[in-house]
């Protein structure tokens, strides 16, 4: 399945797939918790967020118009997840790309 992946913390993970796979990878994610016997909960909170792509070589260039947050590569490298500022409200912003050039899933 097309999906990410972001550590959020020790034991917190936030997982994102497609549209068209999220039921898929929300029974595959609790059926490997029943069976390691894991204690862990997977939660479908799908309902309750909204995500925006910025794909593209000016994509850095656009986020920076509206946070105060170093979006440049040493203070944000590819893989990074974290909490940023944008305009009044915070967003989750996880550097990713699927295009082959940079990219934010916010």
């Amino acid at each position: 399945a097309d999906l990410t992946v972001a550590k959020l913390g020790e034991d917190k993970f936030f997982v994102v797939a497609t549209d068209t796979m999220h039921r898929h990878v929300e029974a595959m994610i609790k059926k490997r918790i029943r069976s390691q016997n894991a204690f862990a909960i997977c939660t479908d909170v799908s309902g309750a967020f909204a995500q925006i792509n910025i794909q593209g070589p000016r994509a850095r260039e656009l986020l920076a118009k509206v946070t105060s947050v170093d979006m440049g590569n040493e203070a944000f490298p590819f893989r990074t997840a974290k909490d940023i500022d944008i305009g009044y409200s915070r967003a989750l912003c996880v550097r990713i790309t699927y295009v082959g050039e940079l990219g934010y899933e916010l």
